[in-house]
């Protein structure tokens, strides 16, 4: 574990695609779970777990922004502004990155709050 996760609200476990973006990758991933300060993802890509790690430690967050695809049947997303706060590895198994939500306007706010209600 690269860091620790601090929480302000739990979070709701919930599966959506999303992709994160910076300067020259695109990656594409799903959530595990989602609040309105957060997500978890999980990786699988070893090329792309090295690239975030590489990043995380020399003090660089990788990824810049987030498309959220508010669920699987539609192609509706919100763009969110994101840094990555933790990397959790674990051996034989996916590794769980945590990102948090930045300058988060009312308008996506309240579509982060339907998706958790539900």
């Amino acid at each position: 574990t690269f860091s620790t996760e601090k929480r302000r609200e739990p979070r709701i476990p919930v599966e959506l695609p999303v992709e994160l973006f910076s300067k020259r990758h695109i990656r594409k991933t799903s959530t595990v779970n989602l609040s309105l300060h957060g997500m978890q993802t999980l990786w699988v890509d070893k090329n792309a777990i090295q690239y975030i790690i590489n990043s995380f430690q020399e003090n660089k967050s990788p990824f810049s922004t987030c498309r959220l695809y508010l669920n699987d049947e539609t192609n509706e997303y919100i763009n969110i502004p994101v840094v990555l706060q933790y990397i959790a590895r674990q051996k034989g198994r996916p590794t769980l990155i945590g990102f948090e939500f930045r300058n988060l306007n009312l308008s996506l706010n309240s579509k982060l709050y339907t998706i958790i209600a539900k």
